[in-house]
């Protein structure tokens, strides 16, 4: 799979994750609202992060890069703070609805922590390739 391909797969999984969400959701009369997905590159231990003030969920490229396809773990995992969020606020981070969710609504296994390895390599080509998009939305933008 290219780096393309990789990037694509992954926002696609992020999508599926909340339409599984949103079918959830509807059970209890409530319409899941999706977060935006986004990447980050940074040398940080977080492989993602559920921002719910800005509505997003940020993947760490880096990890994404190192892990591929065992990547999809942590795309359901920021997903499922966002369902937990919507059907209870004030339910733990973590606890026993995320990992509800997690597990019989994902079929996913409830981890918190990842153990993906990765290399300085892999940190430099995520950083490379937001700053490449940047550039090209500023040029596209006209900027």
């Amino acid at each position: 799979m290219t780096t393309l391909e990789l990037i694509c797969w992954a926002e696609e999984r992020h999508k599926y994750y909340c339409e599984l969400a949103a079918e959830f959701l509807i059970n209890f009369d409530k319409v899941f609202n999706y977060p935006r997905f986004k990447l980050f590159a940074s040398k940080s231990r977080y492989a993602g992060w559920a921002k719910y003030g800005e509505y997003l969920c940020e993947y760490n490229l880096s990890y994404l890069l190192a892990a591929k396809e065992d990547y999809e773990q942590t795309i359901a995992h920021e997903v499922a703070h966002f369902c937990k969020r919507q059907l209870k606020i004030g339910a733990k981070s973590h606890g026993e609805l995320f990992m509800f969710i997690l597990e019989d609504v994902f079929h996913c296994l409830a981890n918190r922590y990842h153990n993906y390895q990765r290399k300085e390599e892999h940190i430099t080509q995520a950083k490379l390739l937001l700053k490449i998009v940047e550039l090209n939305e500023r040029r596209n933008d006209g900027v």
